[in-house]
């Protein structure tokens, strides 16, 4: 099926619209996203070829990566280059391949160094998906799990924040917009709600500061408060059991508090105490 959207995109008239290209090219990542779900097979040289054959349609129509034009229900939000749509899409066996070889976590990288400033990491793309289409789509956690055996780390920064900052406490963060992620129990429902709850578990896994809280407007809002406002409890009672367990019963003396001040990230000591249900 990705040969056929290629062979059909490689014979596109020159009167087709780029939001008629676009919708084919995307179509074909969200088949290429089945298939590596299901049978874990990258599909690296169609998914290049994909790539290379939309560079050359969009040479007419942006002088940015053909990705980061963005086509309303079709692509909502922009990517910085075909590797961040990958990861957006889940397709977990090609950007093991590519970070294998070479590219960079930083989604916009050259020659190991950023190609604009401010690129959008691949590890907040994967963690803090806002693309209301595709958030945590199946599989997404494997995404995650990826990226940190590759060395990404739930304190990495992206727009001035920490990716597990922004996952608990941001508008578009993993944590967020609920109530987007289909009918309440529904099957589509579950599972994103099952993908958020196995990548907050990674998270902490490996080194997220779990004493993290942010302040505003007179509320104080720790990090136990936002996953036990999310309804993992009522639906996976004993894996969240299993989570809350770790996080109340961690050593407060082995962590510091980060919190957002005026002048960015300072640490506090000796403040665990107020805290007494953890």
């Amino acid at each position: 099926m990705l040969r056929s959207y290629i062979l059909l995109l490689k014979g596109v008239v020159a009167s087709w619209t780029s939001k008629k290209q676009a919708r084919l090219a995307y179509l074909a990542l969200e088949h290429a996203s089945f298939a590596d779900f299901q049978t874990g097979e990258s599909n690296f040289e169609l998914l290049d070829e994909l790539d290379r054959t939309m560079k050359d349609h969009a040479s007419s129509w942006t002088e940015h990566h053909w990705t980061s034009r963005q086509f309303d229900a079709i692509s909502p939000v922009g990517y910085d280059s075909f590797i961040s749509a990958a990861v957006n899409y889940g397709l977990c066996a090609y950007v093991r391949i590519k970070v294998l070889t070479g590219h960079q976590l930083t989604s916009g990288s050259k020659q190991g160094k950023l190609s604009r400033p401010k690129t959008r990491s691949l590890f907040d793309i994967a963690v803090n998906n806002n693309d209301p289409k595709f958030r945590l789509a199946p599989g997404s956690s494997n995404m995650v799990s990826l990226l940190l055996q590759q060395g990404a780390k739930p304190s990495d920064m992206y727009s001035n924040a920490t990716i597990w900052e922004r996952a608990l406490f941001w508008s578009d963060g993993l944590l967020s917009n609920q109530d987007k992620l289909g009918g309440r129990g529904g099957a589509i429902w579950l599972d994103n709600l099952r993908q958020r709850l196995a990548v907050v578990d990674l998270l902490i896994q490996h080194g997220a500061n779990i004493k993290l809280f942010t302040e505003a407007d007179g509320t104080t809002q720790t990090a136990l408060n936002r996953i036990q406002a999310m309804d993992f409890s009522a639906f996976f009672p004993t894996e969240t059991g299993e989570l809350m367990d770790r996080l109340r019963y961690t050593d407060p003396k082995e962590h510091t508090l980060s919190v957002r001040s005026k002048g960015g990230f300072r640490s506090l000591f000796g403040v665990i105490g107020k805290y007494r249900g953890w």
